[in-house]
């Protein structure tokens, strides 16, 4: 599951945030041109995903 966040600095203080909670990080966040994203694994072993589209 992806959800938009407003900015990258959002992006990695949620998933540090959900990490910090028990979750588990899936690595750094990766750009792709004005797309940044960056995901975790909550404790149902469930992916999500934080992007941020910059315009």
């Amino acid at each position: 599951m992806g959800l938009s966040a407003q900015s990258r600095e959002q992006v990695d203080e949620l998933v540090d945030r959900a990490a910090v909670a028990g979750g588990e990080s899936l690595g750094p966040g990766t750009a792709n041109g004005p797309l940044y994203m960056r995901g975790f694994r909550d404790l149902d072993g469930h992916q999500w995903s934080f992007l941020h589209l910059s315009s």
